[in-house]
């Protein structure tokens, strides 16, 4: 069992976090690390066209699966005759972010969350989560098994069943009721999990050092390959009317207000710039650079993530099984080092390779959006902790072989929720009203990513009522909710700290919140 011992977070440690979260993110870097997903890279990894356009309809930043949905879900419900042209902008390769660096995952955290979701946000209002996030992941499973037999067999989409260990019996407890309200308030889910104690699950699922287990439904994939291929059909379906601009960082969105009232808006790029009529921002943890105002309300926080070859008795369960690791999140005075206490992992179903990736590091590298860099103490963590998971697998004091480790930049919000929809113009700063978000999907991007920019899509096309019905409210970018204290970016570093904070630093995040509030502009 976990034996990690609690310290509460200094004030000096929450000043530099709400700093960090209050930074510019700054444009994607140049040189990031190399993903194990990305090899090889996509025939259109470097696409653009030989001129940049002078406009387009539709200029979508960022081309990860959020990006890739609002494309594919554009083009395919504006109308059959429509000239309408749509445009992907990518400030480095293709698909470079986040979705190509994950974990390959296709899992919702609702059932284990429900209780604490339900708290904040009410009945009605989590049951609607939780049938997006599914219905988000059907999507997800629905674009491999409805695409060519080349892509379905790349992408390498599958069910599983995800067994998550838990290192201490209160958060055992306390999943196992979660995940029973879950199912009683989605009676279509009833009996889906299964609660196993310690010893059992070492002799069942080959997991030591658990309270206990829990097993749900879920499933994993090849995430770089799936979208890379699903922006290479449209292309080739839609040739005259979709562009990927890769190696185009949009450096600024200016509006026009007295020119061109068919295409208002202005995106400055490297290349020139070009004019659209919609801007729909997908940048996740770099939306910040060119939205200042929502700087604390996205922030970006880099994960790490590595392959990892399997060891001699480590049984190939990847078409069948994932898993996770939970433990109460920590931090350690000693060195200044965080841990968020969980650790996700895939298994390549032909190979046995093992993808794991977890968030420990100093505090002060937490909230970076710097995917160049590994931290050091989230390398030397992950290169030795596989054999603390399995009980099977490798020789005593032999470390797994890593094949490749690399980081991510994820996009997280001070309420756990993204933000969708139509920005309004105190956010921007500008006339007009046709600039959309779908980003800051809080490490869980599988449930939420795809649905998200579907929804946004239709909001473009003037189909919210439709949306209405499938989207959760909460999740709308409304004035209400960027005025709510529970969107700061005090609020966003207790729900990164929770559990860890004395009474003096609740003093200060009080006190913090407090001043910062009064002088704060009241998004009206």
């Amino acid at each position: 069992m976990s034996s990690s011992k609690t310290n509460p977070v200094p004030q000096r440690v929450i000043s530099r976090l709400i700093a960090s979260a209050l930074q510019d993110p700054q444009l994607p870097r140049q040189s990031p690390t190399e993903a194990f997903w990305q090899v090889p890279v996509s025939n259109i990894s470097r696409q653009q066209s030989s001129k940049l356009p002078s406009s387009t309809t539709y200029a979508i930043i960022g081309s990860g699966v959020t990006g890739c949905s609002v494309a594919k879900n554009l083009l395919e419900n504006l109308p059959s005759e429509s000239k309408a042209t749509v445009t992907v902008f990518e400030a480095r390769a293709l698909t470079s972010g986040a979705t190509g660096r994950n974990g390959g995952h296709l899992l919702s955290p609702l059932p284990e969350e429900f209780t604490l979701m339900e708290k904040h946000y009410g009945t009605e209002e989590t049951i609607k989560m939780a049938r997006f996030a599914n219905r988000t992941l059907d999507k997800m499973h629905g674009l491999a098994e409805n695409a060519d037999p080349e892509l379905r067999k790349a992408a390498e989409v599958r069910k599983v069943r995800t067994v998550t260990g838990y290192r201490s019996k209160e958060l055992f407890e306390e999943a196992k009721a979660s995940q029973k309200r879950y199912e009683e308030c989605l009676p279509e889910f009833k009996g889906d999990h299964e609660a196993i104690h310690g010893e059992e699950a070492v002799e069942k699922y080959n997991m030591k050092g658990n309270a206990g287990v829990i097993v749900n439904s879920a499933g994993a994939f090849w995430p770089y390959r799936l979208i890379t291929g699903l922006l290479e059909r449209l292309l080739q379906r839609y040739k005259g009317r979709f562009t990927v601009e890769t190696e185009t960082p949009v450096t600024s969105v200016q509006h026009d207000d007295n020119g061109n009232a068919e295409h208002p808006y202005i995106l400055t790029t490297p290349r020139g710039t070009i004019r659209a009529s919609k801007v729909i921002y997908c940048s996740n943890g770099w939306t910040g650079h060119l939205l200042p105002k929502l700087r604390g309300k996205i922030f970006p926080l880099r994960g790490t993530m590595s392959t990892q070859q399997a060891g001699p008795e480590l049984p190939h369960e990847g078409d069948q099984q994932s898993w996770s690791v939970l433990d109460k999140p920590t931090y350690d005075v000693k060195d200044d080092t965080f841990s968020y206490g969980l650790y996700y992992i895939t298994q390549n179903a032909t190979t046995g390779d093992v993808f794991i990736g977890g968030e420990k590091q100093k505090v002060d590298e937490m909230l970076s959006s710097d995917d160049s860099t590994i931290s050091q103490v989230s390398k030397e963590t992950l290169e030795g902790i596989l054999p603390s998971i399995f009980e099977k697998g490798w020789p005593v004091n032999e470390k797994p072989h890593v094949r490749k480790l690399w980081s991510g930049i994820m996009g997280f919000t001070p309420d756990h929720i993204p933000w969708v929809g139509q920005i309004p113009s105190s956010v921007t700063g500008r006339k007009g009203d046709g600039e959309y978000i779908a980003a800051g999907f809080n490490g869980y991007g599988m449930p939420l990513c795809w649905g998200c920019g579907e929804a946004v899509a239709k909001m473009v096309l003037g189909k919210e009522e439709e949306v209405d019905v499938w989207l959760p409210s909460s999740f709308l970018i409304t004035p209400k909710r960027l005025a709510s204290p529970y969107s700061t970016v005090e609020a966003a570093i207790v729900g990164l700290l929770e559990g860890q904070l004395g009474l003096a630093s609740k003093a200060y995040l009080a006190w913090s919140f407090a001043t910062s509030y009064a002088r704060r502009t009241i998004f009206g």
